[in-house]
């Protein structure tokens, strides 16, 4: 099994309650100094992420949106040239 994301929780919905985001690790920045990770993004921008739920996991299409909202390319898709 390949770990190509992580789901944050964030924020407060009043309606869901805590909104949860899956975020590509290409995104990440590690730093092997103080062995921590950082995702340079703040909370306002990341709360305009697509909502993550665990159906979502076995749908392709959702993977793609959501490496295409962080402006990555999916590796799986076909047109690599675009973005």
């Amino acid at each position: 099994m390949e770990i190509i994301g992580i789901v944050l929780s964030i924020g407060e919905d009043e309606d869901h309650g805590k909104k949860e985001v899956a975020v590509p690790l290409e995104i990440f920045f590690y730093d092997k100094e103080h062995q921590d990770l950082f995702l340079n993004m703040s909370q306002e921008e990341l709360a305009t992420a697509p909502r993550f739920d665990l159906s979502d996991l076995a749908d392709p299409r959702f993977a793609e949106k959501v490496y295409r909202f962080f402006g990555l390319m999916p590796a799986w898709t076909e047109d690599k040239d675009e973005l």
